[in-house]
């Protein structure tokens, strides 16, 4: 399922119901005049196959067997902010520690990575995590890093988060000495930090809300300073902002009923004690590594802190740009997450079919997209949609949109889509090479069978958690063997 399976944090289950709208199609095949419940299904799904690999099948292999292909493999590497330090250990995406606690097969490695970063809390030592970036993704990280994740109400434990990623979230729950910290060892201290205000921030309330509810919830702190909300909520630009949009101004008043003076902040909070930081207009100058130069080790080249420049926003409403004031901060971080956006890739093969509008690629490098319009790509028979055509921007369901404008492009190329549809061998053609080729193609049927597995209550924590993720591509191909 994707983003669904890989991307969707584990305790927004009603966000993965989705899930059941597509397996109903797979399911059950659509009618139509054409198609009686006797017939195959139309939709058929084949995974395990590497498109754009010579080893599996190249692009312009399917364009030879199909009367169209369409594109929707989103993104999947990160944007770079090109600042110093950007190469630390301990400098990550938030893209990889999703990828990760979400059990994605090419990230389970990281287990080790993370459990060195986090490991201060066995040691009862304070955590500190700067996140660079104020989307939904930010708070994501920022709440599995600091949830509960023993077994209670509202935590961790039951959802379908990976045992391998809840044992390492759960260092700090370890060797818990005093019955009223739910922290146990040392706590993790979460800063999220952004160059804009809190009027420019991408979240929605829903997100938001949940993390105002931390301290109640899960002896968590959340703090936000009155004085960078009014720093960026002053402006004219902002206050007009706030008035055009019903949602800015839910997460203004939110905000402002939850921040706290900056002068009231304890800046030495317990070390035991888990904390949620949001702040505002800091814009990151450099991830830095220890200054002691006597030192030859690995924690030499590991992230210790991160360099901020206080910014002042400028510009008209709904485009207000953040400027350098001169004024600069450190923030102490073990582990940094970059949550400033993911970035799609080409896929192998693409720019090499050529396009109809002379020398330009089909894939824009700056923005990360499969240059297209209204889904069509400059390339016959070839469409796009999804974060692959429009960039990593929207919900689940902007994708509805999204693909019923391909899908009408589609149908007015639907002439020139069933003119050489004679020589096209489909599906047949497919599995055929596939077959060839040694490729194991996981159908829908298997993909069922996997799914029992993950779900079998002998392989679950509890009855609640919905299901224990095969971690890997080969034990789940043992499974069908």
């Amino acid at each position: 399922y994707g983003l669904v399976r890989s991307g969707v944090a584990p305790d927004h289950p009603d966000v993965k119901n989705v899930e059941n709208e597509f397996a109903a199609i797979l399911d059950s095949p659509p009618t139509s005049p054409n198609n009686n419940n006797s017939s195959p299904n139309p939709i058929q799904f084949y995974g395990n196959v590497n498109v754009g690999s010579t080893s599996s099948i190249t692009l312009p292999e399917l364009l030879e067997l199909y009367d169209a292909v369409v594109l929707t493999y989103g993104c999947d590497s990160d944007r770079s902010l090109g600042i110093p330090g950007e190469e630390l250990e301990g400098v990550h995406s938030a893209r990889e520690f999703v990828s990760w606690y979400n059990g994605h097969p090419d990230y389970v490695h990281f287990t080790e990575v993370f459990g060195r970063y986090l490991k201060n809390a066995t040691a009862k030592k304070q955590t500190r995590v700067v996140i660079v970036g104020q989307g939904n993704v930010a708070l994501d990280c920022a709440r599995i890093l600091t949830k509960s994740v023993q077994d209670g109400k509202d935590s961790l434990f039951h959802t379908d988060i990976t045992q391998h990623s809840l044992s390492v979230l759960g260092n700090n729950d370890d060797d818990d000495d005093d019955d009223n910290n739910t922290s146990g060892g040392g706590g993790v201290a979460v800063s999220i930090v952004g160059r804009r205000g809190h009027v420019q921030g991408s979240f929605t309330i829903k997100e938001l809300r949940e993390l105002t509810k931390m301290e109640k919830n899960h002896d968590c702190t959340f703090v936000v300073r009155d004085d960078e909300l009014e720093l960026g909520g002053s402006t004219p630009s902002s206050q007009v902002e706030v008035t055009d949009s019903r949602a800015k101004k839910r997460i203004d008043k939110l905000l402002r009923s939850v921040s706290t003076p900056t002068g009231a902040i304890d800046e030495t909070e317990s070390a035991t004690k888990n904390s949620i930081h949001i702040r505002y207009l800091w814009n990151p100058i450099s991830f830095n590594a220890p200054t002691d130069n006597n030192d030859n080790s690995q924690s030499q080249q590991s992230v210790k802190s991160v360099t901020f420049e206080r910014t002042r926003l400028t510009g008209e409403p709904h485009a207000q740009t953040a400027v350098g004031t001169g004024e600069y901060t450190t923030l102490p971080a073990d582990l940094v997450l970059k949550s400033i956006g993911y970035k799609g890739r080409p896929l192998p093969g693409l720019d090499e079919l050529g396009v109809d509008s002379g020398d330009v690629s089909v894939f824009d490098e700056r923005r990360g997209v499969i240059r297209n319009i209204n889904g069509r790509v400059g390339v016959e028979r070839l469409y796009v949609a999804g974060w692959i055509k429009r960039g990593p921007s929207g919900i689940i369901g902007t994708n509805i949109t999204d693909a019923r404008d391909t899908v009408a492009s589609m149908l007015e190329d639907l002439p020139l889509l069933t003119s050489t549809n004679s020589n096209k061998l489909g599906r047949d053609g497919l599995l055929a090479l596939l077959t060839e080729r040694n490729v194991k193609v996981v159908d829908w049927n298997s993909w069922r069978e996997i799914n029992r597995v993950e779900t079998d209550p002998g392989r679950r924590r509890s009855d609640s958690q919905p299901r224990e993720k095969l971690v890997s591509v080969d034990g789940m191909l043992d499974i069908l063997n």
